[in-house]
């Protein structure tokens, strides 16, 4: 059975220290469907200020490939851009990297500098063994 959520977290990268936190958001699967694409704007929040923080414009996928009896398949994730991150940097811009996670794989993209507006346009596939044989991420 797969996990449900993809998290995604925004940081700011810092050279001297360690990165901030931007804020965190999920996708929901529950109900993602087989070449069902999913585009959307996925609001950032901290458990330590949980108002808004910006978001990240996201488009998912989930692809079956394999046999009928190893239903194989990848849930493809695109981080598009950003918008109205935190200024987490003197100036008002930060240098905003986003992390994503899925079945205990972590991928990042690159960071963009002096923005808070940035745009990424890069995709990630996560492999997974474990769909059902309807394609429903359960």
């Amino acid at each position: 059975e797969l996990d449900s959520r993809v998290l995604v977290e925004c940081f700011d990268y810092d050279i001297a220290g360690s990165d901030d936190t931007c804020g965190k958001g999920e996708l929901d699967l529950t109900a993602l469907q087989v070449n069902q694409q999913v585009t959307g704007w996925v609001p950032l929040r901290d458990y330590a200020h949980p108002e808004y923080q910006g978001e990240v414009y996201i488009e998912y996928v989930l692809v079956p490939f394999g046999s009928e009896v190893e239903p194989d398949s990848s849930v493809t994730v695109k981080i598009i851009e950003g918008r109205e991150l935190i200024a987490a940097d003197a100036g008002g811009t930060s240098d905003p990297y986003v992390k994503v996670e899925f079945e205990g794989k972590v991928v990042k993209t690159g960071t963009r500098f002096k923005t808070i507006d940035p745009v990424w346009n890069e995709t990630f596939e996560f492999v997974t063994h474990s769909s059902n044989q309807h394609g429903v991420i359960r």
